[in-house]
């Protein structure tokens, strides 16, 4: 395998891509491209890394007479999704803040 330099987002986003994978160590490596012994020091670090609290924001459902509206709230972040929004654009944002949060 060759050794690839990852920088610390791409490191935590590939952590996490292995944590949800449900697959073994050994299965996810081998068709990722990272040695096992990479993704063993992967996750020891994320355990030792402090990672902030999170907690859900309560939803708040405007009156029947207004479009409805939902408010994502992640850390400093506040996204208002409205009545039509763009699902691709929803998906990129949120991509993203998952690799900062």
């Amino acid at each position: 395998m060759a050794t690839t330099k990852h920088t610390a987002a791409q490191r935590k986003k590939l952590v996490s891509e292995y944590q949800t994978s449900g697959q073994a160590q050994n299965e996810w490596c081998k068709e990722n491209g990272i040695g096992k012994s990479t993704l063993s020091k992967w996750l020891k670090d994320a355990i030792d890394t402090p990672m902030v609290q999170q907690t859900w924001a309560r939803v708040q459902i405007n009156s029947a007479d207004s479009k409805p509206v939902l408010v994502i709230k992640i850390g400093n972040f506040k996204i208002q999704v409205d009545e039509g929004f763009s699902k691709t654009l929803l998906t990129e944002i949120l991509e993203v803040l998952v690799t900062v949060c």
